[in-house]
């Protein structure tokens, strides 16, 4: 039979946007989504206090919410991960801005040179506008 692998005791926590972060006595932080816990998701700052750390988990006996280590090995992620995955979001968040603007721009472009090329509008036409237009 396998024995469970025992886990560090938890020494702090700390609820942080949308994440609670639990620190192990060995340095490790876990995280879950706050989600998961809706009492304490809707819990104001000064009902977090008292928490109890067990050996195996972490209490609040006032809100009645109880997180199991365990459960956080299984489901939960590093710190880490969730300071890489914050970084890729912002990154991606840059990549779509950027694309999104040169997008923009080329179709400004494509109606500037339609309309330009156009009898509609005439001689009235200014002609900075179509000079950029043809860029």
């Amino acid at each position: 039979m396998r024995k469970a692998k025992q886990l560090a005791k938890p020494v702090a926590v700390d609820v942080h946007g949308e994440l609670v972060w639990i620190t192990l006595h060995d340095g490790r932080a876990l995280g879950m989504p706050l989600a998961l816990y809706p009492r304490l998701a809707q819990a104001q700052v000064q009902d977090l206090y008292p928490v109890a750390f067990l050996p195996d988990r972490v209490y609040w006996p006032d809100l009645g919410e109880t997180i199991r280590l365990e459960e956080m090995r299984i489901v939960g992620t590093t710190r880490e991960y969730g300071d890489r995955l914050t970084v890729l979001k912002r990154r991606v968040i840059i990549l779509f801005d950027a694309l999104e603007s040169r997008l923009l721009r080329h179709r400004v472009a494509q109606v500037c040179h339609a309309l330009g090329a156009s009898s509609w509008w005439g001689d009235n036409w200014p002609q900075i506008i179509v000079q950029d237009g043809q860029r």
